[in-house]
């Protein structure tokens, strides 16, 4: 959907799928995989870390609530970063291979002339 591969078009003009493995690999799967990861991972840790903080208000005595609080903003600390440098390579990524997209993204709308 992204960048089509593997697909060819029928006498109905349909889109029929002539290769699998391009279909699935094309040039964006390992950005957008490792940007949905990380973004699970992320989400993930802000809700532990909720819960943790929502038991250290009820109970702040409770070492096992510490813990997870602590274990959850660790992991927010590492993931945050990583995922902002996943997100500018997907962005980069998605600059070369749909440039039209980034255009409409930055509210270019109008194509303009590029002179040398």
């Amino acid at each position: 959907m992204q960048t089509p591969a593997g697909f060819g078009v029928n006498a109905a003009g349909q889109f029929v799928p002539e290769d699998w493995w391009a279909v699935i690999f094309n040039p964006v799967i390992p950005y957008r995989l490792l940007h949905m990861l990380l973004a699970a991972y992320l989400t993930t840790a802000f809700i532990v870390g909720g819960t943790g903080a929502l038991h250290l208000l009820r109970d702040p005595t409770l070492p096992a609530s510490r813990i997870m609080f602590s274990m959850a903003m660790w992991m927010a600390a590492l993931v945050a970063p990583l995922q902002i440098v996943a997100g500018d390579l997907h962005g980069l990524n998605t600059f070369e291979h749909q440039p039209a997209k980034i255009a409409a993204m930055e509210g270019h709308f109008e194509t303009r002339a590029v002179r040398h």
